[in-house]
């Protein structure tokens, strides 16, 4: 069974920013840099109250505190993490990474011709199959996945390579 499909730059963005709410490994560097923050700028204002005695600084702290951390600390990341997705985007090597694509799957494995890669990827080798949406997400590893839009598939059934994937990972 062998589906193709085009892969874009709102796919590659769609796939970072899932990746960046749902992973556990995000999220706890996430609530670690918020909390590292907090307690910097919470243990500054009361060094600084305690030797100037301006207690507003103090007040004044608390407040950027709650309003950077909990909500412009995520925003801005994510911020970041798309500018860098389409800074990708736009290098020499991304070419490779996008416009039309096709995976194969055989009796033993997956394989993805338009990789240019030898070789397939065993059933067992994968980690995680996932439908998100429009997207059919098939990791590799961890973070490693490979990202099919279903509705830009233009040659063969996604549902039917879905069913047929699903079978033979189990």
């Amino acid at each position: 069974m062998k589906i193709k499909y085009t892969l874009d730059l709102e796919d590659l963005v769609f796939y970072n920013l899932y990746f960046f709410d749902k992973s556990p490994g995000v999220q706890r560097r996430l609530k670690l840099q918020k909390l590292g923050i907090s307690v910097f700028v919470i243990t500054s204002s009361i060094l600084l109250t305690y030797f100037t005695g301006l207690w507003y600084v103090f007040l004044s702290s608390g407040c950027v505190v709650l309003f950077y951390v909990f909500t412009s600390l995520v925003s801005s990341t994510k911020n970041q993490l798309e500018k860098s997705v389409r800074s990708y985007y736009e290098s020499e090597e991304a070419r490779k990474d996008f416009g039309e694509k096709e995976v194969e799957l055989t009796e033993t494995g997956i394989s993805f011709p338009s990789e240019g890669a030898e070789g397939e990827v065993a059933y067992s080798e994968i980690f995680k199959i996932e439908e998100v949406e429009k997207y059919l997400f098939i990791y590799l590893g961890i973070s490693r996945a490979y990202i099919i839009n279903k509705r830009s598939v233009f040659e063969g059934e996604i549902e039917e390579f879905k069913k047929i994937l699903l079978s033979k990972k189990i």
